[in-house]
């Protein structure tokens, strides 16, 4: 599988967790309960589909020869009523997922909680340290 096509698969499975949160979940934004307390809960839908700190992080046992080792999946959440920027997590992310750091999560996501409009979002996205348009990952 190329880099594309595993990023694209990596982020449909982010992108079906978020569905299966919102169809479940959403008495924890309507209630505006804690960013901890929504990511324990985001967690449980099972971002792995096949079973520096950031909020979540999957991986799977054992190693892959390009990166030595798999870790997957690297996410950071913030509320959007929060005070503070996302400039640090994004930073973690783009640590997280950058090779010479040594972690080497394949994706690294930015998750916006917006209780108001009773909503987890993608802000952004990290490969290789770098950020990524999250359109750039979307299936027709």
């Amino acid at each position: 599988m190329d880099d594309h096509a595993e990023l694209l698969n990596l982020k449909q499975v982010v992108d079906a967790a978020l569905a299966r949160f919102h169809k479940e979940e959403m008495y924890l934004l309507e209630q505006d309960l804690s960013e901890r307390c929504i990511c324990a809960r985001f967690a449980l839908h099972r971002l792995d589909d096949t079973p520096i700190t950031v909020d979540l992080i999957v991986h799977k046992r054992g190693r892959n020869c390009r990166y030595s080792f798999d870790n997957l999946i690297c996410v950071e959440m913030k509320k959007t009523a929060s005070h503070r920027s996302c400039a640090s997590d994004e930073a973690r992310l783009r640590a997280m997922t950058d090779r010479p750091h040594g972690f080497q999560y394949k994706l690294g996501v930015m998750l916006l909680i917006d209780t108001r409009a009773a909503e987890l979002r993608i802000k952004s996205l990290f490969q290789d340290g770098v950020q990524l348009d999250p359109s750039s990952l979307s299936v027709l």
